[in-house]
């Protein structure tokens, strides 16, 4: 009982830590259109609706995988986009989340394959 509560503890632990990284990532993203913008290459426009996106979009995706049932997802997806090394993971929760990350590298070969 003891161990599962760790367990859990250590899952929420990275889980934050991938929220962050994937946000990151995601902010940065917004962060270089604020720059096309800038240098003219992008118009008022666009941005606004590169803002919305990202409202809408990717920061509400990982707002909403921020719950329990959810954490080990968003670990696995922060090692499937590389924002983290599996190398950084306890050894428990990359044996644990290391099936998730398969399959979303399979889903993306099968829909490679059908383009």
């Amino acid at each position: 009982m003891k161990q599962q509560k760790q367990f859990k503890e250590e899952i929420h632990h990275w889980a934050g830590k991938a929220y962050e990284r994937l946000l990151n990532k995601a902010l940065q993203e917004l962060d270089d259109a604020f720059g096309q913008w800038r240098a003219n290459h992008l118009s008022p426009f666009a941005l606004s609706d590169k803002i919305h996106e990202f409202r809408d979009g990717r920061s509400r995706f990982l707002y909403n995988l921020d719950t329990p049932s959810s954490w080990e997802h968003m670990i696995a997806l922060a090692v499937y986009e590389r924002v983290f090394d599996p190398k950084e993971l306890p050894v428990a929760v990359w044996e644990h989340i290391h099936p998730r990350v398969e399959l979303f590298q399979r889903t993306e070969a099968e829909i490679a394959e059908k383009k």
